[in-house]
């Protein structure tokens, strides 16, 4: 098993093909304490050099995997999903008054946009555009085996089959890097994109231990912010003044999505309460 790449940049040794002119000291980068030092740009850049190389030791597991389907004669009948569970932020903007970096906090681009690569008996390649999201992932690929994914329970969709590749209106996301702090929630269109904050657990161990850290949160970021994503890619206008109904209209559906979550939570439970899980997990041989 190839671990991902990510927190902390440790490529393995004979891929350096970005970071291998670094003019410092090669350490740096390769575990948690150095990523958290990094504060200039030439130490960013040496963080995503690092993540470089790693996702090239990624892309060279890869060559070897489809060398042994082609050597073995099942290249042409196999399916092969390549997903980025998360980007990585290297410094682009300010959070909390210090660089942002990895991953977990304010779902900007840079962090949510990942790629889906996908290879079937069927596909016949090429690049599209449409918004899709990582819990369309099982869907699509239980359609690209033949099988129907109408079983599961959730908010995904099939957005590729053969002949036809289909994308969403809108795509959610929520993240939260730590339990004492906020929680970001995005809805996302092709051109228009909506963060909202959700306020910290004010909870009297928190504040206790973390006042500084909550109070921070509650000052130094924006409740909510709105971005023109397809003239501003980089995020760094927030309009949530000047496009009212804009925000509007996105609010209205993340109101949506957080309504379906929740009945999929109730559904999911009482599934679970009436036998229905424990039987299908049973006969996948677990213990309950």
């Amino acid at each position: 098993m190839v671990d991902r790449p990510s927190l902390p940049y440790d490529p393995p040794d004979g891929f350096s093909q970005f970071s291998g002119e670094f003019d410092g000291d090669d350490s740096f980068g390769r575990d948690q304490d150095t990523v958290n030092q990094a504060t200039t740009p030439r130490e960013f850049r040496r963080l995503e050099n690092l993540y470089d190389d790693c996702i090239n030791y990624w892309d060279d597991m890869l060559g070897e995997l489809r060398s042994y389907l082609q050597s073995n004669r099942r290249a042409d009948d196999s399916i092969v999903a390549v997903v980025g569970d998360h980007g990585e932020a290297f410094g682009e903007r300010v959070l909390f008054r210090n660089p942002a970096r990895g991953h977990n906090t304010i779902p900007h681009d840079e962090q949510t946009h990942v790629p889906f690569v996908l290879k079937t008996p069927s596909t016949d390649g090429g690049v599209h555009d449409e918004i899709v999201s990582l819990i369309d992932v099982p869907y699509t690929l239980l359609r690209a085996a033949d099988a129907d994914p109408e079983f599961l329970s959730g908010q995904g969709s099939v957005v590729w089959e053969p002949g036809v590749v289909s994308g969403h209106e809108f795509v959610f996301s929520r993240t939260q890097s730590r339990r004492r702090g906020p929680a970001f929630t995005s809805v996302r269109s092709t051109d228009r994109k909506l963060i909202s904050v959700d306020p910290p657990d004010w909870s009297f161990e928190n504040l206790k231990n973390h006042l500084r850290e909550m109070v921070g949160y509650r000052l130094l970021v924006d409740d909510e912010m709105l971005y023109h994503v397809d003239k501003d890619p980089r995020e760094t206008e927030n309009r949530i003044n000047e496009d009212t109904e804009i925000a509007s209209e996105l609010r209205g559906e993340l109101d949506l999505s957080y309504e379906e979550c929740r009945q999929l939570r109730s559904d999911q439970s009482n599934e679970f309460q009436n036998g229905v899980e424990t039987e299908q997990l049973e006969a996948l041989g677990y213990q309950m």
